[in-house]
């Protein structure tokens, strides 16, 4: 989550965290991928990396296993036996709530990937030097793990729908290198019955077979689970406004209705104000944010106010997770999943009936009744 501070530091990869057996997570953060794992009762020890203290702190608090450190220190080449590898690299350079300077960077990273599938690093040294923001480098680590770590059997990498490109250029490289086969997917929150909105991009891979999992066993995009609000969720009354940016006006409005998803989350939600129709006026915590983005509300966040809410922006939901970990350990998730969102949030509410569009039927003989009048 966190991302080095040094424009052009080039640190030397030599670490080893994880041995046989074991998965790895990159960019693990407070542990959004590690509650999807054990909302499926996956029997891996998850060894997450991050440099983000408070991070740590909370993945800890949770009952996670942390190393802080920096990923590039981190040598997948030496990661003998490790199974599985999650790479969540920060996003803030491609995020559209950014100054996105990682559009710029674009070529440089999918060099650099191309160059580690051909078996060679010297663009991975050498990127830190090119890029304007620092940040955009990590993307890259994902292709180290995914194609030099000797024994993985599948991985997967999350990202802004941005980089989704990028994913497709590991998936090619991926796929040069013999894998089985290796998807590139977006999945919306709220497409699943979530009650915030947010949208990534995911490579999964698999070495050796096909999943017999995917990410529509609950319907087509979650059709089949229940929906959820901001309103329900939190238990506000009907008509609750939610200013997210004061008196200020913005090209996308200073507020929307918690009778629907929550926007998506990012750090300046700590602002956010729930206004009810009777006049109260409160704001959002950081435990009500972490609900509405999957975690339990009581959930360990830790570090100041502003940082509780950081980590809870950047981290993966853990529904999300829990699809796509299904997807790539080819483990069922439908059933946990709707167990643990009945937990979090209730029974839901019943979807709005959608029906399939019709095929306009062609009349063949219109044309010759027209000639006969």
């Amino acid at each position: 989550m966190a991302s080095p501070k040094v424009k052009g530091a080039v640190i030397p990869e030599r670490r080893v965290i994880a041995g046989a057996g074991d998965v790895v997570a990159i960019g693990a953060g407070p542990g959004g991928m590690n509650m999807g794992a054990r909302i499926l009762g996956l029997p891996y020890r998850i060894v997450g990396a991050d440099l983000d203290v408070d991070a740590c702190n909370t993945g800890r608090a949770a009952g996670f296993e942390r190393v802080q450190c920096d990923m590039r220190e981190l040598a997948p080449a030496r990661h003998r036996g490790v199974q599985g590898a999650i790479i969540t690299p920060p996003c803030p350079s491609f995020s559209k709530s950014g100054k996105r300077l990682g559009m710029l960077d674009y070529q440089d990273v999918l060099d650099a990937i191309t160059c580690i599938g051909a078996g060679c690093t010297c663009d991975w040294r050498q990127i830190p030097h090119r890029v304007r923001d620092p940040r955009s480098a990590l993307v890259v680590e994902a292709a180290r793990w995914a194609l030099t770590a000797p024994d993985l059997l599948w991985f997967v990498c999350e990202q802004v729908p941005d980089v989704e490109y990028m994913w497709e250029d590991i998936a090619a490289e991926a796929y040069a290198a013999g894998w089985e086969t290796v998807d590139v997917f977006r999945l919306s929150a709220t497409d699943y019955g979530l009650p915030s909105k947010r949208e990534r991009v995911f490579v999964v891979g698999r070495r050796y077979a096909s999943s017999r999992v995917s990410e529509h066993d609950a319907g087509w995009k979650g059709a089949d689970l229940p929906r959820h609000t901001m309103a329900s969720v939190l238990g506000l009354p009907q008509g609750t406004r939610v200013v997210t940016r004061g008196d200020r006006k913005t090209s996308g409005g200073n507020a929307f209705l918690a009778d629907g998803p929550s926007w998506c989350l990012t750090g300046s939600s700590r602002s956010w104000k729930l206004c009810s129709p009777g006049g109260d006026v409160r704001e959002l915590t950081a435990g009500e944010a972490g609900l509405l983005n999957g975690f339990p509300v009581d959930f360990p966040w830790q570090g100041s106010r502003t940082k509780q809410f950081l980590q809870v922006a950047d981290v993966v939901n853990p529904i999300v997770a829990a699809i796509v970990l299904g997807v790539a350990t080819d483990t069922p998730w439908v059933e946990p999943v709707r167990a643990y969102m009945e937990s979090l949030y209730g029974p839901g509410l019943p979807r709005p009936a959608v029906e399939s569009p019709k095929a306009a039927q062609i009349d063949l003989f219109a044309d010759l009744e027209l000639a006969a009048v």
